[in-house]
């Protein structure tokens, strides 16, 4: 009698990241057109500066235009139903200035958490037309819902420091961070 192998099984959470690291993979090197949407869901691409790494992530999110601010957006700090918050979000609290790419166009934003009389309409909203979230309604810990508001174009002095932490990465031995392949990711 043969012992039966099994394949090796990812966890969800490894197959959401590479799932993630292929779309933004994607987006980015169509320059926004292809990646842009999946399926019938808008996307786009946040990039955070990470809390302790110092380091920029991006990452694909689904999201839906704020229906109180045309140039605002409404994202989900879901992390796909797990029991933690995204490190995006953990980031943004520390930092809430970050970049947001959408098709072809990238800008910076402003993120903060919807106010507690906005979320009942904006789960509504999300729900109705990204119907995958209603699974969170089973989910026990808070999920928050973030506002991205578009900043006027460099309109300061702190909103353009994630452009130039971004720069000083690229040599991270000068910039005094780890090299992002060394160290922990945020």
């Amino acid at each position: 009698m043969g012992l039966a192998l099994s394949p090796p099984r990812l966890p969800v959470e490894r197959l959401w990241k590479l799932f993630g690291e292929a779309h933004r993979s994607i987006y980015l090197g169509s320059a926004g057109r292809i990646g842009s949407r999946l399926a019938w869901i808008p996307m786009l691409l946040l990039s955070t500066q990470g809390r302790r790494s110092g380091l920029v992530r991006t990452m694909p999110l689904a999201y839906l235009p704020d229906p109180e601010d045309d140039q605002g957006y409404v994202v989900v700090a879901s992390n796909g139903g797990a029991d933690r918050p995204p490190a995006w979000w953990l980031n943004l609290q520390a930092r809430d200035v970050a970049t947001v790419q959408v098709g072809r166009e990238s800008f910076l934003v402003r993120a903060q958490r919807a106010p507690e009389d906005r979320c009942g309409p904006l789960w509504e909203m999300l729900r109705r037309r990204i119907p995958p979230y209603r699974i969170y309604e089973r989910i026990e810990r808070e999920i928050p819902i973030v506002l991205l508001r578009r900043l006027p174009p460099i309109a300061s002095t702190e909103a353009a420091a994630p452009r130039r932490a971004r720069l000083e990465v690229r040599d991270p031995e000068r910039a005094g961070l780890p090299d992002s392949r060394d160290g922990p990711r945020s």
